[in-house]
């Protein structure tokens, strides 16, 4: 993996190895997690800055609760019967990626 140097102050460094210890990660690691946090707490605040946007216009609020209310009509999709063939044996089966 390639790297690079940054330059942050004393002070952060000193946040972020206290972190690394903590977390038993390294301050690579802890620098990434900041930043994905940083990207998912970004793209939330856009999308619902977004939402609010739709929310403020009642015609563009209209067609958007019209146009979810056409996807619920796809839960009707003819499987009204459970438990559905195999449905048992799946969820009484080990998952493969070694959780639980």
């Amino acid at each position: 993996m390639a790297s690079t140097t940054i330059r942050v102050s004393a002070a952060t460094h000193a946040r972020v190895r206290q972190l690394a210890e903590e977390g038993h990660m390294s301050l690579s690691e802890v620098v990434a997690d900041a930043v994905a946090q940083l990207e998912r707490r970004k793209m939330l605040e856009g999308f619902n800055a977004d939402y609010a946007r739709l929310k403020a216009d009642p015609e563009a609020a209209a067609e958007f609760a019209a146009e979810m209310a056409e996807f619920d009509n796809t839960l009707y999709d003819g499987l009204e019967d459970w438990p559905y063939e195999g449905v048992d044996e799946l969820l009484s089966s080990e998952p493969t990626d070694g959780t639980r």
